[in-house]
């Protein structure tokens, strides 16, 4: 029998609290490319956002807005805005995607014979007639290469042939298109003759095959004009094995956005349900989607046509209204586009200035209750006076919001000319290198931690002594600044838009606010279905304390 001894066991039944994600931004407004409403990506270099998004543009300084972010080391979520005739319905998009220029077939319904005469325009203009189709006529399979071949020879076609039945008659031409204009065969007609067949016109979009028949389904993953410059090249395959072919994806624009599938099979008698042999391009694919087809009845050694297909249709849509930042939930458009993430603490449109686009973002972001929603002032708005009468369009009350103004002058990355914009950019940059190099709830104005690199100076600067004035009275209305002082531009000023004279008035006390609820919500959650007594209050102030107190 052992000696009597006490173990004393210590059982640790705290928990931890989920570290809260901080740091990134929600941003919206128009991109050369991309997805629309669907701000999925976290994107952390530029790099990474141009190949995605595109690069800068002329109509819009948002994507340069974007750049200064990201130039920064800060990641953001982007939303791409264009225009809905319904916000609540995200099928009314008017951007279009392109589609692969169509495939044209010439069907005649009988067989040529001798001295028939055909006709035909072929956008808009009359080719050459064939008359005789050949001198000696010979057969009508011989009559149909020859149209085959005067197709060929006109400088909008890139390829035609006629599809080999492997019997005495072919009576199927196709046509390919030789860039991204749209092949349009009309007035095919025949005659002289003692008989004349009847020509048929129809189109395959897509990637057909020696016979003609339809293989594959392709088109960008995203609407916009900027991806009619894609293309996309049928090629033998790099292994040499003729039942193989590479697949490559090139932007005519962007040399490095390509994207090349080597060494392509389709396989035997695969339908719909069991088609895989495209799984991988699909999930690797930035730019395209793929639609695969019922080849079962087609046999076997199936592969494309070797081609070049060229894209068109893309359009951006129509203008973008202040309704398209706004947004709706119901159609997960505008600032709802945002509705299934919550790792941001700020989000904004930063170039924009129009009210109902700010009075909406506030609504938006006192809803939610996790993020401040930042405003933009027009640069065009010089005084002090000016500034608060834009300033009291907003409606703005809430400490959910804050309001910026100033602008900045910047060398333009590509051109080199002194380009002014807002400030938001590096405002929320400025937010996000607080939260990596302190806490939430540090100031993120002043000299130590609001200076902005990279600029030329303030567009409107109220921080010389002699606008003291101006600038103390802007901050009485809750409208903070950029400015230029002592050689440092940096934001000055640190309001919300909360008109009730508190704590709550200050930015960095309403971040410390959200992040401490992002911080405590995910760990208390835990104890919802725990009893309503003292032990599980002390276990919920048992797995808090320790976080709140450091």
């Amino acid at each position: 029998m052992d000696a009597p001894n006490l173990n004393i066991n210590v059982e640790n039944d705290t928990l931890s609290l989920v570290e809260t994600i901080t740091g990134i931004n929600f941003i919206e407004g128009p991109t050369k490319r991309g997805p629309v409403a669907y701000p999925n990506d976290i994107i952390y270099n530029w790099p990474q956002w141009e190949r995605l998004f595109g690069g800068l543009i002329t109509s819009s300084n948002f994507p340069l807005l974007a750049k200064r972010i990201l130039d920064r080391g800060v990641p953001i979520r982007t939303n791409r805005v264009a225009h809905y005739t319904d916000v609540a319905d995200d099928t009314t998009l008017t951007a279009d995607k392109s589609a692969l220029a169509g495939v044209e077939v010439l069907t005649f319904d009988a067989d040529l014979v001798t001295a028939n005469t055909f006709d035909v325009d072929l956008n808009g203009v009359a080719m050459a007639s064939l008359d005789p189709i050949d001198d000696p006529f010979v057969d009508s399979n011989t009559s149909m290469d020859l149209i085959a071949t005067a197709l060929q020879g006109d400088a909008a076609v890139a390829d035609a042939w006629v599809v080999d039945t492997g019997g005495a008659s072919n009576r199927v031409i196709m046509a390919i298109p030789a860039n991204n204009t749209a092949l349009a065969f009309t007035n095919g007609t025949i005659t002289n003759g003692a008989s004349q067949p009847v020509c048929a016109h129809s189109e395959k979009v897509g990637l057909v095959d020696d016979d003609g028949n339809l293989l594959l389904v392709l088109a960008p993953k995203y609407e916009g004009l900027n991806y009619n410059n894609l293309i996309v090249t049928v090629a033998a395959a790099s292994n040499g094995d003729a039942n193989y072919f590479d697949l490559t994806i090139t932007h005519t624009q962007e040399s490095d956005l390509t994207e090349t599938y080597k060494n392509q099979v389709i396989g035997t008698g695969v339908d719909v349900a069991n088609s895989t042999w495209l799984d991988i391009i699909i999930n690797l694919s930035a730019l395209m989607d793929f639609t695969y087809q019922d080849l079962s009845s087609l046999g076997d050694d199936l592969r494309p046509r070797n081609a070049v297909h060229y894209l068109l249709g893309g359009d951006d849509g129509d203008t973008i209204e202040a309704t398209d930042y706004s947004g709706d939930a119901a159609g997960g458009t505008g600032y709802h586009a945002f509705n299934n993430y919550d790792d941001a603490l700020q989000i904004a449109a930063p170039e924009q200035y129009a009210a109902a686009i700010h009075t909406a973002g506030e609504t938006y972001a006192a809803a939610r209750k996790d993020l401040m929603y930042f405003a933009h002032i027009d640069n065009s708005k010089k005084t002090a006076a000016n500034i608060i009468t834009e300033k009291d369009l907003y409606s703005m009350s809430s400490e959910y919001a804050s309001i910026w103004g100033g602008g900045l002058k910047i060398s333009h990355p590509t051109t080199g000319v002194v380009t002014e914009i807002s400030e938001l950019a590096d405002i929320l940059a400025n937010c996000s290198n607080t939260d990596f190099n302190y806490d939430p709830w540090f100031s993120i104005w002043g000299p130590k931690r609001g200076v902005i690199p990279n600029v030329l100076g303030v567009v409107n600067n109220f921080g010389s002594p002699a606008n003291y004035g101006n600038l103390n009275q802007l901050a009485n209305r809750n409208i903070n600044m950029v400015i230029t002082r002592n050689s440092k531009t940096m934001a000055w000023g640190e309001a919300t838009a909360r008109l009730t004279a508190d704590q709550q008035q200050f930015i960095n006390i309403q971040r410390m606010l959200i992040w401490l609820k992002k911080q405590l919500k995910p760990t208390v959650e835990e104890f919802l279905s725990d009893p309503i007594d003292p032990i599980t209050w002390l276990a919920i102030y048992t797995a808090v304390w320790p976080s709140i107190k450091d």
